[in-house]
């Protein structure tokens, strides 16, 4: 985008307020916000977690977010996936509660790992994962039977279009999908 794109209109208020708002709607006893220092941006309610590792990656942001919780599990909602209903996050974290496992979506054969929910059982394999991606991590947390893929069907597709150019930008603004 070349731009922060939390700060970008979405439904009248900026995507991130967007997002903070569907995160609240999902019940969570303790909102984190994830962050590069140089962010600083406060949401009330939510905790700010501020990068460890300046340009670790998400594996590394999400070791930060464990370190700053005792929750068993942590949902996670990227800023750049604003379709993504309440409902279906409920449904990620209570697959993850009931299962004790964490619940990845999977969408044409990759890991959507930034609209997921992580269990506990996991948080080792975050730690030392500067530079790792989460894809790996997928991989070998469902080796070792600690992760259910929850597939994504067709008609599900569309929540996981994520804003990462103008155009993407546009186009989920206008309510149009690639398929359309």
């Amino acid at each position: 985008m070349g731009l922060d794109k939390s700060g970008l209109g979405w439904d009248g208020i900026t995507l991130l307020a967007h997002q903070a708002r569907t995160l609240r709607l999902t019940g969570a006893q303790q909102l984190l916000l994830s962050g590069r220092r140089e962010q600083a941006l406060q949401l009330e309610g939510f905790a700010l977690v501020t990068d460890s590792e300046s340009g670790a990656g998400p594996a590394a942001a999400l070791a930060d977010a464990w370190r700053e919780t005792h929750t068993q599990v942590l949902l996670v909602l990227a800023v750049d996936l604003p379709r993504m209903p309440v409902e279906y996050l409920r449904e990620l974290a209570l697959g993850a509660s009931r299962q004790e496992r964490s619940v990845v979506p999977m969408l044409g054969g990759r890991y959507e790992p930034l609209a997921a929910a992580w269990h506990r059982s996991c948080m080792p394999e975050f730690f030392g994962a500067a530079g790792r991606s989460l894809q790996s991590i997928c991989s070998i947390l469902s080796g070792g039977d600690l992760l259910t893929v929850r597939q994504v069907s067709d008609g599900e597709a569309q929540l996981f279009e994520n804003v990462n150019t103008p155009s993407d930008y546009a186009r989920l603004q206008s309510g149009i999908s690639p398929a359309s």
